[in-house]
């Protein structure tokens, strides 16, 4: 019993010293901001389809700065951030996200976009997916956003974290989640930069065509 307790507390300092390191890199890369373009366009990327980045209720562009770096090794070069004031109402800044992924397609010469979005982000990405806009996202990728016990949209990799305090992992249910992928020893702001999150999220980007069943991704 001793020996599971030592080992529940150890795993528990881990998570916590885990997430505080996330939360360091997150204050960190803010300074960037000031410098951050809010789109760039590079006619010469490898991957024409441009990622639209949108970050939590109390996130700022910024926390992107590791998965950004990530999409650039891969050949994802063309991107913009969406922001806005801290507000819970998804459903009225989700027209705003429209506006932003049209105006993106237009200088990439693209019809659509992918998104990620980190928390509230994902959910109003999500919310624009399931909406008659829908056809403007090619792929969407939700870090630990909030949902509901109904099916997600088509081209929707759901990431969770296995110990978010904020968002509870759902039941692994295919016909609810075809792609969903949990973050084991990860918390919520820990997704923002977890190894497995930047190495998944361009992979899906990158993917020549999606599947319909459900995708087993290692760890």
């Amino acid at each position: 019993m001793a020996e599971n307790e030592t080992s529940s507390t150890s795993s528990l300092l881990r998570l916590v010293s885990s997430e505080i390191g996330a939360l360091a890199r997150v204050v960190g890369n803010l300074p960037r901001r000031m410098v951050m373009p809010s789109m760039h366009i590079d006619a010469a990327s490898p991957s024409r389809t441009p990622v639209v980045l949108v970050h939590g209720l109390f996130g700022d562009p910024s926390n992107f700065v590791p998965l950004q770096q990530s999409l650039h090794g891969r050949g994802i070069r063309n991107w913009a951030t969406f922001s806005y004031l801290p507000r819970l109402d998804f459903a009225r800044l989700a027209p705003q996200l429209v506006d932003t992924i049209r105006q993106v397609c237009a200088a990439a010469g693209s019809s659509r976009v992918d998104v990620v979005g980190h928390s509230l982000g994902g959910l109003i990405g999500r919310y624009v997916a399931q909406s008659e806009h829908g056809g403007l996202i090619r792929r969407l990728v939700t870090l630990g956003s909030p949902y509901l016990p109904q099916n997600g949209p088509h081209q929707e990799l759901s990431i969770f974290a296995s110990h978010d305090a904020l968002i509870a992992t759902p039941k692994n249910d295919p016909k609810i989640w075809p792609r969903m992928r949990v973050i084991d020893g990860c918390g919520h702001i820990g997704l923002l930069s977890h190894a497995s999150v930047l190495r998944e999220v361009p992979a899906y980007l990158t993917r020549p065509e999606l599947v319909s069943s459900r995708e087993a991704v290692a760890a």
